[in-house]
């Protein structure tokens, strides 16, 4: 019998053969009952053992299935915070980078502190390496200094990266920093993150040390990972290396030039005396007279220009002490169109003076605040270049106009710009057209007129053949 109509049909049958007084055929029934009932309750604890199997397998799998989900989440949490810290890492680089000198250090380190989220940002530098041009800005220690504090820090002399307590430090408010260590209690009772920088030339060798704090105990654990820091500690270290190599150099690059250009006013000396002993000779004429006085100017303006060299260095390290005074440009630029009378007889040029839309007169001013050795070098250059681009029986005109409360100087000739060099004609060193171009001239002119507190642009026009640079300066 194998199912419970079965043993029903079977207990009706052991019932009515009792009645009938049956016995031994009631006996077999009863037997093949209890046999069934025995064949039944067995397939019943099979079947309930194999719902706890089943039960226990799907438990299993959901265990698993609920492993697999938690490392998933693992791994793009891993993720997420790896890319976090990339993220800042660069962030923190760009940052050091921003810096341009060592006054800038500072405001680094506190955009560094919220950068990561610290409540304490530190870095200490060697004094012999650095004293000369950080001082004032970040914490110096002598080499002895920085020796003792490495080794109460690090356990042996190949370990450069401290993660842990900072109670646990024996100087612990020399690495913080004093003031912000008894300002800040809570650091006291907080983690650090203290990385030995290596010298970029000589890595066996410290520059200093940076000091990364947290109140919390548990941020910088000694078993946990660094290396974005220390890869930040390397960049760190080069670049301050590399500010102080540029400190050194541009200092070099004065000395040099300081020396040159004594080197050079001892000959020109010649130059501007000479001219003014033989213009007193009765047996000179009048147009010998007139070249010995040109070349006497020449003199003193190539005097003035290497006087104004080191100016213009200054210029583009942002460090040039304006002392604006009124300058008047109308008669600079007649000086600086009489400098170039020799080539524009030679090229047969028309020139032209107009000061707000007419001829210029000898009573006419046309004056904005600079100085007055600076608007001429800046005028100079920008005339002769009009006049070497225009073509044999060309021109060039000098136009003087206020627009509002700015001044405007536009120097037109004729000619265009050759189109490989517009966009960057006032780069440095960029020249086309010219034998012996420097490609200075558009750029210090540039550079004048930015520290004039004015602008530069330069416009040229193929249907005209004409260009015209504009200088917009500010007006008295």
């Amino acid at each position: 019998m194998k199912d419970a109509e079965d043993i029903g049909g079977l207990i009706r049958a052991v019932g009515l053969r009792l009645r009938k007084k049956d016995r031994k055929s009631g006996e077999q029934l009863l037997n093949l009952l209890r046999e069934s009932f025995l064949d039944l309750a067995t397939r019943e604890r099979s079947l309930r053992e194999e719902n706890q199997f089943l039960k226990r397998a799907q438990e299993t799998q959901n265990l698993r299935l609920a492993k697999l989900r938690t490392a998933f989440d693992d791994i793009v949490s891993t993720y997420q915070a790896s890319l976090s810290a990339f993220s800042k890492f660069r962030k923190g680089i760009r940052i050091v980078q921003m810096a341009e000198s060592f006054k800038d250090l500072p405001a680094a380190l506190e955009d560094l502190r919220e950068l990561f989220g610290l409540r304490a940002a530190n870095l200490i530098l060697s004094e012999e390496l650095f004293g000369e041009f950080a001082r004032g800005y970040v914490e110096l220690r002598n080499l002895q200094e920085c020796e003792g504090l490495l080794r109460s820090i690090f356990k042996s002399e190949e370990d450069v990266v401290y993660l842990g307590r900072v109670d646990a430090l024996e100087t612990p408010s020399l690495l913080v920093g004093e003031k912000t260590f008894f300002r800040a209690p809570d650091i006291r009772t907080g983690s650090c993150f203290i990385y030995r920088m290596p010298h970029k030339l000589a890595p066996d060798s410290c520059v200093g040390l940076l000091v990364f704090c947290d109140a919390d105990p548990k941020r910088y654990a000694a078993d946990q990972a660094s290396d974005y820091l220390e890869l930040f500690g390397d960049v760190l270290a080069v670049a301050m290396v590399d500010m102080a190599e540029q400190i050194k150099a541009r200092a070099l690059r004065e000395d040099m030039e300081r020396i040159t250009r004594h080197d050079l006013k001892n000959p020109l000396n010649s130059v501007i005396g000479i001219p003014q002993i033989l213009i007193r000779e009765p047996n000179m004429t009048a147009d010998q007279r007139e070249l010995l006085a040109l070349l006497q100017k020449s003199g003193y303006i190539m005097l003035d220009m290497i006087n104004l060299s080191m100016d213009l260095y200054r210029m583009e390290q942002g460090t040039y002490d304006l002392r604006p005074t009124p300058v008047d440009l109308a008669a600079l630029a007649e000086r600086t169109l009489a400098d170039q009378r020799i080539p524009i007889r030679d090229m047969e040029l028309r020139t032209e003076i107009t000061v707000r839309g007419r001829p210029t007169t000898k009573a006419d001013s046309f004056c904005a605040p600079g100085e007055k050795l600076l608007c001429y070098s800046m005028l100079a250059n920008l005339v002769r270049n009009a006049v070497e681009a225009s073509p044999v029986g060309g021109w060039v005109e000098v136009a003087l106009e206020e627009e509002d409360d700015w001044r405007l100087v536009c120097i037109r000739n004729a000619g265009v710009v050759p189109v490989e060099v517009r966009d960057r004609f006032f780069e440095k060193y960029v020249t086309a057209g010219k034998r012996r171009g420097s490609g200075l001239g558009t750029y210090s002119a540039r550079l004048i007129a930015q520290t004039l507190g004015g602008s530069i642009e330069m416009q040229t026009s193929d249907e005209d053949a004409s260009t015209t640079v504009t200088v917009r300066l500010p007006g008295c």
